[in-house]
């Protein structure tokens, strides 16, 4: 799926309930990690915003979400330092 697609479609559908998502697609605009979104990234991003706390506090980085979401995790880290 192309990204600005998705981020349209995420913004829209879950960009109220979710604080990851405005920060997320704050990521992607900036960053820029992917081309296309592909379905295993789709299909857990729902999961992984109601898994994993805002403030990352648990993140584990080993489990097995999709790189983005690891990429994701990282930025959002270094952002919290500066």
């Amino acid at each position: 799926m192309d990204v600005d697609i998705a981020l349209a479609l995420w913004t829209l559908l879950l960009g109220d309930k979710y604080k990851h998502i405005p920060t997320f697609i704050e990521f992607m605009n900036i960053s820029k990690p992917v081309k296309v979104i592909n379905k295993d990234q789709w299909s857990s991003l729902l999961d992984f915003i109601r898994t994993v706390p805002y403030d990352l506090q648990d993140y584990d980085s080993t489990s097995s979400w999709p790189v983005l979401f690891d990429d994701y995790a990282n930025w959002r880290v270094q952002n919290m330092k500066q």
